[in-house]
């Protein structure tokens, strides 16, 4: 697989960001900073809570908790892939049509406590993965 830059960006934190509309899969890393503060937390007791809205092109609206070391490594952002029916569309290589409604429009990153745990902007970077099919091992 390759990643063809789409976009760099610095967002807000709690802020609606709206993607680019391509026909491809976008894939996403996302650099969300833990203050001095949250670091010590996260060694103390536990990391706190992130989540991240996604809206789709067909109206949804879904919330997903979102890990920040994982985001950092990146995640498949658009289509939104919620139920096993739609990774099969998508590690089949289905056509731009099959996905259209779960493309994603925009997103939104929030910390619903300790808010203070993490800086108030991040890094964003988008982008096209190519081949548009997700190679999935078989058993022998």
């Amino acid at each position: 697989m390759r990643f063809l830059p789409l976009a760099d960006a610095v967002c807000r934190t709690g802020a609606t960001v709206q993607l680019p509309q391509v026909p491809d899969l976008v894939w996403a890393r996302l650099d969300l900073g833990a203050t001095l503060g949250g670091r010590l937390l996260g060694l103390l007791w536990k990391p706190p809570r992130v989540d991240i809205e996604v809206k789709t092109r067909d109206g949804g609206t879904r919330t997903y908790r979102l890990v920040p070391e994982l985001a950092r490594a990146g995640f498949l952002l658009s289509p939104c892939v919620g139920d096993r029916a739609a990774f099969a569309l998508v590690s089949a290589g289905a056509d731009g049509e099959a996905l259209s409604g779960s493309r994603v429009e925009s997103f939104r990153v929030s910390c619903r406590s300790d808010a203070w745990c993490y800086r108030d902007t991040f890094a964003l970077s988008l982008s096209r993965l190519y081949p548009h099919v997700l190679y999935v091992c078989e058993r022998p």
